[in-house]
């Protein structure tokens, strides 16, 4: 696990600044690990657990760059098929591995391609935080904020995997085959 002295690399600073002011933004998360995750899948900025026991993977996007989906997806594969792992290795929090977890994206900005993907991901919920830092009183201070976007997450989802993939080539006419069999992995 990493302390949270807030000395190291940007992120690291950026990351503890965040959980400082997360519980402004969800007050029922509580930090349970840094860096989760492994290299196949990519590594979790924060997972965190709500009140309920579910689990939260929170991504950091530092930059104006765009989050990837794809790499949001595979992290949320890692987290959800070791739900009862983590369940077991962090047993200090009351986690239910029954749960589907949740990811939030905190970054400076979303571009309108990432938006619009989220539409097509019903499995879990994504909420979309943005960060920008404000001047109050000489003094420079991190602000979060959710924005009214969310994936459309449905609970015990059913549906036409042809005609999902229809629908993906038909909004996202740059989509590549990694990005669709992504997306088909997890509706089959």
């Amino acid at each position: 696990m990493d302390s949270m002295d807030g000395i190291g690399n940007p992120s690291k600073k950026l990351r503890n600044l965040i959980v400082k002011e997360l519980k402004k933004v969800d007050p029922h998360l509580s930090v349970v690990d840094f860096d989760y995750g492994c290299n196949e899948y990519g590594f979790t900025d924060i997972l965190a657990v709500d009140q309920k026991g579910q689990l939260a993977l929170i991504d950091l996007i530092e930059t104006d760059d765009t989050p990837s989906l794809v790499a949001l997806l595979n992290k949320f594969r890692f987290v959800l098929d070791s739900r009862e792992s983590i369940h077991n290795l962090f047993s200090n929090h009351v986690i239910d591995p029954a749960l589907v977890p949740r990811i939030l994206v905190i970054a400076p900005r979303f571009k309108h391609r990432f938006i619009r993907s989220l539409a097509f991901v019903d499995f879990t919920q994504i909420q979309l935080i943005g960060y920008k830092y404000e001047i109050d009183r000489g003094t420079k201070r991190l602000k979060l904020y959710r924005l009214p976007v969310e994936s459309n997450f449905q609970e015990n989802v059913s549906g036409n995997l042809d005609d999902l993939k229809k629908r993906l080539k038909e909004q996202f006419s740059d989509v590549d085959e990694d990005e669709l069999e992504t997306f088909m992995e997890f509706y089959e």
